[in-house]
């Protein structure tokens, strides 16, 4: 078996932290419960690191000594981080801030570098690749051809470097690309094209092989991200195998799916959702054709935006749900199921679960925890519904 229960991970991402104490007490605390209410021994995690805590760490040998010795009697095995969010993700307003530094800026690069180094020590003996997820390249708002050539030579430039990272380590750390909805790579089809094109082309331009780059570059599938995206998620798994794209992780998430937009009750309940901290990315598909905005106040305050057809949200919600009943709001939860169903019918491809509802600071209603004890026991049951899923589909070792 690919996985035991002690291998789905949450990501951490849903704690603020931004020292390092204050992730000493991450770990100690949250995920330690987390883990104890799942009655394990031990538990992976997906760790969130921000740029100021990766340096406080790598600068002060005595801090990391500490953090690693805490994991350890934590139980905690660290095998992947997000990279994604560089700074306090958990600030009044993050919105697009969360994109940058994009792959195009120096201290994109340094950060991976960086939190990749501390991923090569803190790997648990047993496990030899760990996944460091990111953005992918950038925003697109913010995009331009000059962006887009540099990012992809600080891509290539990356995966040549992780290689002498385990050379010299033993380890190896792959960096895993995310599509996003309003990002420069929103889809399976462009991140294909990425790694099958661009990146090769550009890698044989700066001496660096195509087997390099696809060896240490890898995405990270988001389900949530490509359900809103309105792609089969069991479809788009497939397209990444037929063409070799490694897949190093996949985030275990959902979305908000509104099936009847247009009355005008649906959208005022849906309005408690358009908060002020993070983007709400919206998508809708009429016929073959996809329309978006870029946020869920610009879609319901927009009168020519469509709503005689459903609307996805990129709002993440409790992955066990399949609706959210006070709000008469349906989730994407089948589009995680299908991703589950597509380990249980290929059992050679075993990526890294992290299940990532990093939302539940500001969803609204009765799924908001009441505080930091109830917020352990919902991520705990998450994590338990998953298990349920996966051992229904004999996908856990001694389940």
């Amino acid at each position: 078996m690919r996985w035991k229960s002690e291998n789905i991970a949450y990501c951490s991402n849903v704690h603020p932290c931004a020292t390092a104490g204050e992730v000493f007490d991450v770990v100690e605390t949250d995920i330690r419960s987390v883990r104890e209410r799942r009655g394990l021994d031990r538990l992976y995690a997906g760790l969130w690191l921000p740029n100021t805590v990766v340096v406080e760490l790598l600068e002060d040998d005595a801090a990391f000594r500490s953090f690693a010795a805490r994991i350890d009697a934590a139980n905690i095995r660290v095998v992947s981080t997000n990279g994604f969010p560089y700074g306090n993700f958990h600030d009044r307003v993050v919105k697009e801030k969360v994109y940058s530094p994009d792959w195009a800026q120096s201290a994109r690069v340094a950060y991976t570098r960086a939190l990749a180094t501390l991923m090569a020590r803190l790997l648990p003996e047993e496990c030899h690749v760990g996944t460091l997820s990111t953005l992918p390249l950038g925003f697109q708002p913010q995009w331009n051809v000059g962006r887009h050539h540099k990012a992809l030579e600080n891509l290539v430039d990356i995966a040549s470097w992780l290689a002498d990272l385990e050379k010299s380590t033993g380890r190896r750390i792959k960096v895993c690309l995310e599509m996003e909805p309003g990002c420069v790579i929103e889809t399976t089809s462009r991140m294909v094209q990425l790694f099958s094109d661009e990146l090769p082309n550009v890698g044989a331009a700066r001496g660096v092989a195509e087997d390099t780059v696809r060896k240490y570059l890898a995405v990270c599938f988001d389900v949530c991200h490509q359900a809103v995206m309105f792609e089969d998620v069991y479809d788009a798994l497939s397209k990444f195998r037929k063409n070799e794209v490694c897949v190093g992780k996949i985030q275990l998430s959902s979305a908000l799916t509104v099936l009847d937009p247009a009355r005008p009750e649906v959208r005022g309940k849906l309005k408690r959702f358009s908060e002020d901290r993070y983007l709400h990315q919206v998508r809708t598909r009429v016929g073959n054709e996809i329309h978006g905005k870029m946020d869920l106040a610009e879609a319901l305050t927009d009168a020519a935006f469509p709503r005689n057809s459903s609307w996805r949200v990129h709002f993440h919600v409790p992955v066990m749900l399949d609706r959210v009943e006070e709000y008469s709001l349906g989730t994407t939860r089948r589009s995680l199921l299908r991703a589950l169903d597509f380990l249980s019918d290929n059992d050679d491809f075993a990526p890294h679960l992290e299940v990532e509802t990093y939302t539940w600071g500001v969803i609204p209603g009765a799924s908001h925890p009441r505080d930091r004890e109830d917020l352990q026991a919902k991520l705990a049951s998450e994590l338990e519904w998953v298990e349920e899923q996966m051992a229904a589909r004999k996908l856990l070792a001694g389940l």
